[in-house]
């Protein structure tokens, strides 16, 4: 689990830009992405946990990151 207290200010940031953000509690782009690659049926939570799905969403945060970074500067 993220905390505010493990990442430094831009951290934060993403984190809250990406995965949910904390003054609406809407999730945010993670959830898209993750339901646009995998099955999801009947939940998010069947989604195999593998290292190729580990590495995939890896590659797609990161990409995320850098596009975050480009246009927060």
């Amino acid at each position: 689990m993220l905390a505010i207290d493990l990442l430094n200010e831009n951290g934060n940031k993403f984190a809250n830009y990406y995965y949910c953000n904390l003054q609406s509690g809407e999730y945010q782009e993670y959830l898209y992405h993750f339901m646009e690659q995998f099955d999801c049926n009947p939940s998010i939570y069947h989604v195999e946990d593998s290292w190729d799905n580990y590495f995939y969403m890896g590659q797609a945060i990161d990409s995320e990151y850098e596009h975050w970074l480009e246009n927060n500067r």
